[in-house]
């Protein structure tokens, strides 16, 4: 067995890997001489990993076939404490592949993986509040060829089933989101939308941007998002379900836009169709979506009319059709709203 600590983090990250079993033969430390390794161990308290292959120690490499069953991604929390506000609460990663180290410039290793990976059972709360965040019963991942020197990442297909994610804009106009992603300003946003200015972003996040990561097909089933406007009275409650549909062609490198095609129910009786264009992961991203809801029931809106407009809507129905465009870091939107009926306000 083997604990390893790390007392960089807060609090410090604990992990302990055990039943280790170890078969070697012809390791040696001569140059580009390379064994036959293979390595059987439990993780902390769930998961197993088995590695086998060729192994050399000057330099070091290795070209290993890997499977990983059920480990538990709850050890790992200390790390993600250092760029989220989010507690995993249960998480267990699957992957079936080869791994690779390769020698790389100025003693480093390029460390690459090709397979399958899937991370099932996933459930997160935020760690301010404690409050259910985002959950799903299975993320599958399909072809999958990662490297990181320098870092690139391509993934033939994703699949993510039976999903939930909470969304929250808070009584002082922060979002349960900004505050999981470590920021709590609530004009932030609402600043650069008025001003016309480009957001600002620090060097590290446009190298994360210009990242080379591709990924083929998106598919999403089953999912729920409950939306909840706490900086309106009386609060507004906008639960989303049935949300499933397909993203095609995301990639941070091309300019090329992702399909999106996404259809779901608001209220749990309002047909929502989402479809047009994205690419989040260039530097400047690009949005241009249509969204549509036929007969949308105006009771649950009755905080918004009253805040802006100063009325009441007792009843009524709307069909919306929303087109919002991203481009440059400017943001323009064309809404058509009709009604089927008259709509009684107070």
């Amino acid at each position: 067995a083997v604990r390893y600590r790390d007392r960089q983090t807060e609090p410090d990250a604990d992990m302990t890997v055990h039943r280790i079993h170890v078969d070697a033969k012809g390791l040696s430390n001569q140059k580009d001489a390379k064994g036959a390794v293979k390595v059987d161990l439990n993780w902390a308290e769930q998961g197993t990993l088995a590695l086998s292959g060729e192994v050399g120690l000057v330099p070091l490499q290795a070209d290993m076939a890997m499977k990983a069953q059920a480990l538990d991604v709850r050890p790992v929390q200390p790390y993600i404490n250092r760029h989220l506000q989010l507690v995993v609460t249960k998480g267990l990663l699957a992957s079936e592949g080869r791994l690779k180290l390769l020698p790389h410039e100025a003693d480093s290793l390029d460390i690459q993986y090709s397979g399958q990976v899937a991370m099932n059972q996933f459930k997160s709360v935020d760690k301010p509040k404690a409050a259910d965040f985002l959950n799903w019963k299975s993320l599958y991942l399909k072809g999958v060829e990662l490297g990181t020197m320098p870092f690139r990442l391509t993934v033939h297909e994703a699949a993510l089933t039976d999903f939930y994610n909470r969304l929250i804009i808070n009584a002082d106009g922060t979002s349960n989101l900004a505050m999981i992603m470590g920021s709590t300003k609530p004009s932030a946003a609402r600043e650069s939308s008025d001003s016309g200015a480009p957001p600002k972003t620090g060097k590290r996040e446009e190298k994360e941007r210009q990242a080379n990561i591709k990924i083929n097909t998106v598919t999403l089933q089953g999912g729920k998002v409950d939306f909840s406007d706490l900086y309106v009275k009386p609060h507004v409650r906008l639960p989303m379900s049935q949300i499933g549909g397909r993203v095609s062609g995301l990639d941070a490198i091309r300019t090329h836009k992702a399909d999106v095609l996404l259809k779901g129910m608001v209220g749990g009786n309002v047909p929502m169709e989402i479809k047009g264009a994205i690419n989040p992961l260039i530097e400047k991203p690009f949005v241009d979506l249509t969204i549509g809801l036929k007969g949308v029931d105006l009771s649950p809106f009755t905080p918004y009319s009253g805040k802006y407009l100063g009325y009441k809507m007792d009843k009524g129905q709307l069909s919306l059709d929303l087109a919002y465009r991203v481009a440059d870091n400017k943001l323009t939107g064309k809404n058509k709203v009709s009604s089927p009926e008259r709509t009684k306000c107070s």
